[in-house]
């Protein structure tokens, strides 16, 4: 697929507006690429060292913490495919998509380009709190209110925070998710598009598994921690 959006996804935002329905498409991030990914199995490069996904700069690979450099891989390690692809897309790139697939249909753009201050958030927010805009397509500007009106909404690639070089992006990612899901209206419907369904957050986050994720997730810092101390001991040494 070259868009960021799955064929049910798809279907599910224009059943919506067939409804006449609202939908919002919510990024974490306004842009940019923040690992490689796999779009056939979701294998993401990370680092040998300390099992950080490696960060995109200038072109190759490099990991944060242990500084190690390399190139990107032309084919996936695992499933041998060669759909290896910068994760990262911005709100002005699903707002392109968005107009060629539904070149009828008005919508609003809410992020830092879009916004500069206080007023012009208050008329974008009223623009479709009021009807006109059928698609809201933003970032953690979009106001709680608006979330709660909505019947349709998108997490989009929250694989690019759960791959953010941090050692709590995935706290960070079901954070987010959860924050969101409690903000959709009672009868309305979350979509989370991902090219990693299989991840543990998302399993979690669906089944609500809290304990078991934090079980994972400590042990997860414990070993990069204490792999990133006897890498910084073999440095000093």
């Amino acid at each position: 697929n070259r868009t960021p959006f799955g064929e049910i996804t798809e279907e599910k935002i224009k059943n919506a507006l067939a409804k006449n329905e609202q939908i919002i498409l919510f990024l974490n991030k306004k842009g940019s690429a923040s690992a490689i990914l796999c779009r056939d199995c979701g294998f993401v490069e990370k680092c040998e060292n300390c099992g950080m996904a490696l960060a995109v700069e200038k072109g190759m690979l490099r990991c944060i913490k242990c500084g190690i450099q390399k190139m990107p891989p032309d084919i996936c390690p695992v499933c041998k495919n060669t759909r290896i692809k910068f994760l990262g897309t911005g709100t002005e790139k699903i707002e392109s998509w968005i107009r060629k697939i539904l070149p009828e249909t008005p919508l609003i753009r809410i992020d830092r380009d879009t916004i500069k201050n206080g007023k012009e958030l208050d008329e974008a927010c009223r623009t479709f709190r009021n009807g006109w805009a059928k698609i809201l397509i933003g970032t953690s500007l979009i106001r709680p209110d608006l979330l709660r009106q909505t019947q349709l909404v998108v997490a989009l690639l929250p694989d690019i925070t759960l791959n953010y070089p941090d050692l709590r992006s995935s706290e960070n990612t079901l954070r987010q998710l959860t924050l969101l899901k409690s903000m959709v209206k009672e009868k309305g419907e979350m979509i989370i598009q991902t090219y990693m369904k299989e991840h543990a957050v998302y399993e979690n986050f669906l089944k609500e598994n809290w304990m078991e994720w934090y079980n994972a997730e400590r042990k997860k810092r414990n070993l990069q921690e204490n792999l990133r101390k006897n890498l910084q001991e073999k440095i000093n040494i």
